[in-house]
């Protein structure tokens, strides 16, 4: 038990230290926030990207209906053959 407790110094150490560094960072960010500097190109970035996926699956949608409506109607003209 005696062998296991230095051997953990160095992780704690080094957790303390990550932790640390970000806590930095954070409060870095805040000063960055309050003088009105922000940085929007990810958001600006996500919209794009989801008017993007929204006309991809609108697309996607319509086709599908048209499919089913061929569908439908070859039912049908397979059922008037058929008889």
């Amino acid at each position: 038990m005696a062998t296991a407790i230095p051997s953990l110094i160095p992780t704690f150490g080094a957790a303390l230290s990550i932790a640390g560094i970000i806590f930095q960072i954070g409060k870095h960010t805040e000063k960055l926030d309050s003088i009105g500097f922000q940085v929007d190109a990810l958001e600006k970035k996500d919209d794009g990207y989801n008017i993007f996926l929204n006309n991809i699956h609108t697309k996607l949608l319509l086709s599908e209906e048209k499919l089913k409506n061929i569908e439908s109607d070859v039912k049908y003209i397979k059922g008037r053959i058929i008889k």
